[in-house]
């Protein structure tokens, strides 16, 4: 399987194989209509839901996690389509479902009050 990680510094080599494989061990998954949606959720306390932009992947939170965690519930997921989410062919993306995600995601998970919400940088 071929896993695209942006190059940040020309000095530093791709991401380890083991390094991917370690994260999605550490995950999870849930159905979201028919499609597997891929998940991490660690720690304790207050609900900390991080959200990547497109078109980037969980994996982009993994320097972030084990800090946060000590303080929040830290839950990062793949946006359908991305990462080690479900790939459907034929399928018509929209921020629109991507909305849809993250209420039956949070529902999935019975986050009745998320106080944070980020979203990865690079955004427009």
């Amino acid at each position: 399987m071929k896993y695209l990680i942006r190059d940040v510094d020309k000095s530093e080599k791709m991401i380890k194989y083991n390094d991917i494989n370690n994260w999605k061990n550490r995950g999870h998954s849930f159905n979201f209509k028919s499609n597997n949606i891929f998940y991490i959720s660690e720690g304790k306390g207050e609900n900390l839901l991080l959200i990547h932009d497109y078109p980037y992947n969980s994996f982009e939170w993994k320097g972030m996690l084990d800090a946060l965690k000590e303080k929040f519930t830290v839950t990062i997921f793949d946006l359908l389509g991305i990462g080690f989410s479900d790939k459907p062919e034929e399928h018509c993306y929209s921020y629109e479902e991507y909305c849809e995600i993250v209420n039956a995601f949070m529902l999935h998970l019975k986050i009745s009050s998320n106080r944070h919400h980020c979203t990865q940088p690079g955004g427009k």
